[in-house]
């Protein structure tokens, strides 16, 4: 099964919706489901701010791209 998530930009000052993208996707993929999350009004800036999210997501292998 494949799962689409679509999120907000993922920014550690905002808290809840990223923590809660990133623990559902990473969840979702270490139990075998194939992932895919869409971040929508990042910058290139603000992904290197944030990478503790883009981290934990690559290294889960969550296939993710940026709009």
């Amino acid at each position: 099964m494949r799962i689409l998530t679509i999120t907000g930009p993922l920014h550690r000052e905002f808290g809840g919706p990223p923590m809660a993208a990133t623990g559902v996707a990473v969840s979702l993929k270490n139990i075998g489901y194939e992932v895919k999350l869409i971040v929508c009004g990042q910058s290139r800036a603000d992904v290197e701010l944030n990478s503790m999210f883009f981290g934990k997501l690559s290294n889960a292998g969550v296939e993710i791209q940026i709009l």
